[in-house]
């Protein structure tokens, strides 16, 4: 799957991972770290979302290259309202954000016994690999 700059969107899924928690929130959720995904790689690039399931639940573990998170920066980006330095330099429409989406998925996450994090490593000077990972409760058994 490609977009029109040339993003390369890449699966690894298992056939079927099921999760406890409120479907439409956690949709939410997952749609909000695939937009922000999009929005800050560099066209050309490739995002890899990859399913990974364990007998607590599973990880939704998505990486793109592009925009820097900064070290420092990383613990920030669940927060309210926070936008990262090199976030903040983004001039067109498309690439604007609130400072709210990675705050949202946090409560979302976390409301449904979850958890995040982010890690961020630099590829090059201007080339950076940022990986968003929502881990994510199996259901209950009855």
């Amino acid at each position: 799957m490609q977009d029109a700059i040339g993003r390369t969107l890449t699966f690894q899924l298992p056939g079927t991972a099921w999760v406890r928690g409120a479907r439409d929130a956690i949709g939410l959720a997952v749609r909000n770290v695939l937009d922000n995904a999009f929005k800050y790689s560099f066209p050309g690039r490739q995002i890899w979302v990859e399913v990974v399931e364990f007998t607590e639940g599973c990880q939704l573990i998505v990486t793109n290259f592009g925009v820097p998170v900064e070290p420092d920066e990383a613990p920030m980006v669940w927060q309210r309202d926070y936008r990262g330095r090199h976030a903040r330099k983004r001039k067109t429409k498309a690439e604007e954000g609130t400072g709210y989406g990675l705050f949202i998925v946090r409560q979302i996450v976390e409301a449904n016994g979850g958890r995040v994090s982010l890690e961020s490593s630099i590829c090059s000077a201007e080339l950076w690999k940022t990986t968003v990972k929502l881990t994510l409760a199996a259901p209950q058994e009855n």
